[in-house]
């Protein structure tokens, strides 16, 4: 059984892999697409984890995946060029595929686990889930003309979600801090609204988006494990600045 359970990432990984490339080749499957790749998350970590879908734990390490494929899923509609698509199918499954090998590592192979592999993980894929949400929010808003104020209400609590399950992967305890969570949701959505009245693409206003949140909740989660100094908020900082400047230099007026 722990064979299995060894290969499971791989084969992971390569299903939704092969989901991703059949959707570019043959669009007319969306319809089934999003419901394959729930299954596949559902089931991948569900085997890890025995099936006991009633645990509480198993879901704690579901949801980040999960959002993240989700994520890929709406992106992925935005994405016109067959290259790209192909690029981003495979970057995905491989991101999984590291996921769940991290998840089997902590749960079967403790000694072979490399401290933080986990929390590092979670931090990076909430970063890309967001980044992937929002540009979908922006651009079916911008197709569909539906009102900004629409999504805005849909990525507070995506944002609060998506910072509470980093701080859980990080062990802190995110009901002693209500405060900074809130404060990370709140500042980060109102960054989504004031960046869509900007004259910019979805691209450029995700981007911003998702570097105030690498900014704050990097901060913010220093702070709560006690790591933070001055050497660590001017490289936030300065990630941030440099990430900005280049976005706006690379992005069309």
């Amino acid at each position: 059984m722990i064979l299995l359970k060894r290969f499971t990432p791989i084969l992971a990984g390569i299903l939704i892999a092969i989901t991703f490339v059949l959707w570019a080749i043959l669009p007319h499957i969306i319809y089934y697409v999003g419901g394959t790749l729930v299954v596949i998350c559902l089931t991948a970590v569900g085997f890890l984890f025995d099936f006991h879908f009633l645990s509480r734990r198993l879901w704690s390490f579901t949801i980040t995946p999960l959002l993240f494929l989700v994520s890929t899923f709406l992106f992925f509609l935005l994405i016109e060029r067959l290259a790209v698509q192909l690029l981003v199918a495979f970057a995905v499954a491989v991101v999984t595929s590291l996921i769940l090998h991290n998840v089997f590592k902590f749960l079967y192979e403790t000694t072979g686990y490399q401290p933080y592999a986990l929390e590092n993980m979670y931090g990076y894929v909430a970063m890309a889930t967001l980044f992937m949400f929002t540009a979908g929010f922006y651009g079916f808003s911008i197709l569909l003309g539906w009102p900004m104020w629409a999504f805005t209400a849909g990525t507070l609590p995506l944002v609060g979600l998506l910072f509470q399950r980093t701080l859980w992967a990080y062990k802190l305890d995110w009901q002693q801090s209500k405060l900074k969570l809130l404060t990370v949701t709140l500042v980060v959505t109102e960054t989504f609204y004031v960046t869509s009245l900007l004259p910019t693409g979805f691209l450029f206003n995700s981007l911003i988006t998702t570097i105030v949140y690498y900014l704050l909740s990097g901060i913010s989660r220093d702070q709560l494990r006690g790591r933070l100094d001055r050497q660590g908020i001017r490289q936030y900082v300065g990630v941030s600045l440099a990430l900005s400047v280049a976005a706006f230099l690379l992005t069309r007026w």
